[in-house]
């Protein structure tokens, strides 16, 4: 009995928690605000003790996850509403560095470790603090930055190009296992794919990736099975 009971009321909170992540909305765990965070975690909390409470008190959790759920829907929708509300619960952004000048105190402020700043910066691909002109810290937590103006990456729009519509490179082999439905959707075939990685002289057993373009080139990519752990950053 005591196993059944517990069955359903997991059940019941799952199903609660769905139809209260669809009423709040879809978003990453980077683009969730701190009342979002704290707010998942809460409804979380409340649907495990829904899962394990008894009989006879099972509504008081399910009430308070509607509750719960309900403020947050109230919420995200007043500060759509209200700038100032949007930025007492989502926050704002600050400004990390900028025209070669750090703001330690935001720094500080935000919690944000250089090292981590630095890392960030890394991930979009900027190795030299030199490349940037301003970066932020986005109330997401998100570092967003702005490369010095001849440091932007040239544009079809700068060249005064009109290149042909973009398309997504379909991936014909992974982990040296051929898609055959891949080659096929591309109006492809095996010995076509065969033909090109003997082309780039590699087997089909030492590709890692490889995809094509509208151009009908082929990119591979290998698996050379070493690992390099030299730290340049530390």
């Amino acid at each position: 009995m005591f196993i059944m009971k517990t069955v359903i009321l997991t059940f019941v909170s799952l199903i609660v928690l769905f139809i209260l992540a669809k009423l709040m909305g879809n978003k990453q765990l980077s683009q969730l605000t701190t009342f979002d965070y704290i707010n998942g975690i809460t409804i979380g909390s409340i649907a495990a003790e829904l899962a394990t409470s008894t009989w006879e008190d099972w509504y008081e959790p399910l009430i308070a996850m509607v509750i719960y759920g309900l403020a947050a829907v109230a919420i995200s929708y007043v500060s759509l509403t209200f700038l100032p509300l949007k930025r007492f619960f989502s926050g704002k952004t600050t400004v990390i560095y900028d025209n070669g000048k750090f703001y330690k105190k935001n720094l500080l402020k935000c919690k944000l470790d250089i090292g981590e700043f630095l890392s960030e910066l890394r991930a979009q691909g900027y190795f030299s603090i030199k490349d940037i002109q301003s970066a932020y810290l986005e109330s997401n937590g998100a570092v967003s930055v702005l490369p010095k103006s001849d440091k932007k990456p040239m544009t079809p729009y700068d060249m005064d190009m009109k290149p042909n519509k973009a398309t997504a490179d379909p991936i014909f082999v992974l982990d040296g296992k051929v898609l055959e439905k891949n080659l096929k959707h591309s109006g492809k075939d095996t010995q076509w794919l065969m033909t090109k990685l003997k082309e780039n002289n590699v087997s089909l057993k030492e590709v890692f990736i490889a995809q094509a373009d509208g151009e009908n080139d082929l990119s591979v990519y290998i698996d050379t099975h070493n690992s390099d752990m030299n730290d340049l950053f530390q």
